[in-house]
């Protein structure tokens, strides 16, 4: 019919975008033009998210510039006081067998070697200072955890108007060099006369000589050494009392080889 475009095909022409093309060429039509073809994007799974772990770290606080506190004291300063610490809360027994007294001590340490001396330090108030004042004489009875009700009740009771070892049930021997008595259930005794008596304030301290050790055999192991690791002995520290037992190494063991309990041995020449 007149003013109508003649119909060619069906389809019509696909327009390229320009400058873009949208597919690859692969033949020739039967016109004679390249047939155009789209290619298909291959298809993209989505994205897993990521696992979350069962326990996730704690978030890092942020770093900051910021200058430490000029008002903050690297240490902190104290009247003087007796806080040296860890000390043994030695059982000490005074007197005779027929009139024995006990106290606790603190105040006690080794001063010297060769002759063995050693101290305590007793204030005047105290029952067994003018025992002791007196006699010149008393055992130093080493500290463990089946003594510490005793020890503890000794160094706040007087025997005065308490007789303590009868009243705690603790058992003495003759000592060997003193008259002083010696408590058996302590695993270590050290027998000491008073050479010198020194007033320093509110103690007075008597410098003593050891003048014999009394071992429990039950503590020396099969090399005939004492085994004070297996005697659960007690320290003191600031009011308060504490159990040691653990060995952390021997003196010396910093100059041993890795690994190694004794004492690095002397090269000798041949």
């Amino acid at each position: 019919m007149a003013g109508k475009p003649e119909r060619t095909s069906g389809k019509r022409p696909e327009r390229a975008s320009a400058g873009k093309p949208e597919g690859r060429r692969t033949g020739g039509s039967a016109a004679g033009q390249p047939e155009i073809r789209k290619v298909r994007k291959p298809a993209v799974s989505p994205k897993k998210p990521d696992r979350v772990p069962a326990k996730q770290a704690a978030p890092v606080p942020p770093k900051t510039n910021a200058a430490p506190d000029a008002d903050a004291p690297a240490r902190l300063t104290w009247k003087p006081g007796t806080i040296e610490a860890p000390l043994p809360p030695v059982l000490v027994t005074c007197g005779t067998m027929d009139a024995p007294n006990a106290l606790t001590i603190a105040w006690t340490g080794i001063v010297n070697s060769d002759p063995a001396l050693t101290y305590i330090s007793v204030r005047p108030e105290r029952y067994s200072f003018e025992i002791i004042r007196k006699s010149g004489e008393f055992v130093i009875n080493l500290p463990v955890t089946s003594l510490l009700s005793a020890i503890d009740y000794c160094g706040v009771r007087s025997g005065r108007d308490d007789d303590k070892i009868r009243r705690l049930g603790l058992t003495l021997l003759p000592g060997e060099t003193v008259k002083a008595p010696v408590v058996a259930e302590s695993p270590v005794n050290l027998e000491c006369k008073v050479k010198k008596e020194l007033p320093l304030g509110s103690h007075h301290m008597f410098l003593a000589e050891i003048t014999a050790v009394r071992v429990d055999p039950a503590y020396i192991d099969e090399k005939g050494r004492l085994a004070l690791e297996k005697c659960r002995l007690v320290a003191f520290a600031h009011g308060q009392y504490f159990a040691l037992g653990k060995v952390l190494g021997s003196m010396g063991f910093s100059l041993n080889k890795k690994g190694s309990s004794r004492p690095p041995r002397k090269k000798t020449g041949r």
